[in-house]
């Protein structure tokens, strides 16, 4: 596995500065939390965010208009199947459909009251919702006005993507990528695990330490390198080449998201990933782009809800930028763990192991000089964040015991 990684071509840049995301003027609107965008145009966009924020601008975020949803609950997802059809959906069962573009909304009743989470629609009339709470996916094939459950074997994420009535991807508690060719009677698991996105039924990528891709609907997956990433919350692919990603808890370990990232792959330029990582006063939610280089993202700043736009598809490095490759490996394992620090000042640092729950398995200072071994054999099998600190920066990675 070390001769594996040795030889990937891997690029990661650490910002601290705004980068290529502007942050937009909303006004006294930033007294909202932003959960979610979707640009329909790259003018006319659709945010929408906590107490039923619905935000809307069809001038390319010069101004902002706030739309009536008739609701106070958190809306947490917003997708549109065409230029006048759409649907937001959050917390207690909150389901509301557009068919205007998103200047007016009505409430579905889909008779549920557990959170609703993912949401796919596909033309005038089928649309998909996950809830994961309770277990199930509902559909619809008349726009909303009829539902039929279909429950699952385990808890899936609130991630869904449905390409026909038949075909969709989705992921089970344990982040394993499944797949269906029923509508959803019978997952198969593929071998995939992690955060995902497909652009069409044939080509998608999922990302675990390191972005995979498959270019056959997921009957096997091409890894493209090894990353720093460690756990996405969102990820976002724009073509075959470059996927977007919005940093996970496991970044930093505080609960917070915080950044994006810039995933690239090509043969003759190798693996990259390129961060915007802006500190704990920001926390972005969600992106969308509307094409390679126009790309809308939402979250909060200091508090205020916040929208950033991106003109160049880029993120900039600054002088003070800093090369950083951290190895864990073998991973996932058993018997013991290797740290390699790679590029990463000789001085000393702070390597920690936290199980999920929060719970302190190992802490140590640590020389980086040299990888670092861990006697992993007395760990309960699941999965664990290593964080590495040093001089203020954390960089967090997910370890697999088996």
């Amino acid at each position: 596995m070390k001769t594996i990684l040795s030889a990937i071509l891997l690029w990661i840049c650490y910002c601290n500065s705004p980068a290529q995301w502007v942050e937009l003027n909303i006004g006294n609107l930033n007294t909202y939390s932003f959960s979610d965008v979707y640009a329909i145009t790259p003018d006319n966009v659709v945010v929408v965010g906590s107490n039923g924020a619905i935000l809307k601008t069809t001038d390319g975020g010069t101004t902002w208009q706030k739309k009536d949803s008739g609701t106070t609950q958190l809306l947490k997802k917003v997708r549109f199947s065409n230029a006048n059809i759409g649907y937001t959906s959050g917390n207690l069962g909150a389901l509301l459909k557009t068919t205007d573009g998103g200047e007016t909304w009505n409430a579905l009743n889909t008779g549920i009251g557990d959170q609703a989470e993912g949401i796919s629609c596909l033309g005038d009339n089928f649309v998909a919702i996950a809830v994961p709470f309770s277990d199930q996916i509902l559909k619809s094939i008349d726009g909303g006005n009829t539902w039929q459950s279909y429950p699952m074997d385990d808890f899936y994420s609130g991630n869904i993507q449905f390409f026909s009535e038949k075909i969709a991807y989705s992921t089970k508690s344990s982040g394993t990528l499944s797949k269906t060719i029923d509508g959803g009677l019978i997952w198969n698991n593929l071998d995939g695990y992690g955060e995902f996105n497909f652009i069409n039924e044939q080509l998608g990528f999922v990302y675990h330490d390191g972005l995979k891709k498959t270019i056959n609907g997921g009957n096997s997956f091409e890894r493209l390198g090894y990353g720093n990433a460690g756990v996405l919350s969102q990820l976002f692919a724009i073509n075959e080449n470059t996927v977007w990603g919005v940093l996970g808890i496991l970044l930093n370990g505080d609960g917070t998201t915080q950044g994006t990232v810039k995933i690239t792959y090509t043969p003759e330029e190798g693996y990259k990933e390129v961060f915007d990582y802006d500190g704990p006063t920001i926390n972005v939610s969600s992106l969308y782009f509307s094409n390679e280089k126009l790309g809308y993202a939402v979250g909060y700043k200091n508090g205020k809800g916040a929208i950033w736009k991106n003109t160049t598809g880029n993120i900039l490095s600054t002088n003070n930028a800093k090369n950083i490759e951290l190895k864990i490996y073998p991973n996932p394992t058993t018997n013991e763990v290797n740290i390699d620090f790679g590029m990463l000042k000789a001085e000393e640092a702070t390597v920690s192991i936290v199980d999920l729950a929060g719970k302190s398995v190992y802490s140590q200072v640590h020389k980086i000089s040299t990888p670092l071994k861990i006697n992993t054999s007395h760990f309960t099998k699941g999965n664990y964040l290593v964080t590495v600190e040093q001089a203020g920066k954390r960089i967090s990675q997910k370890l697999i015991i088996q």
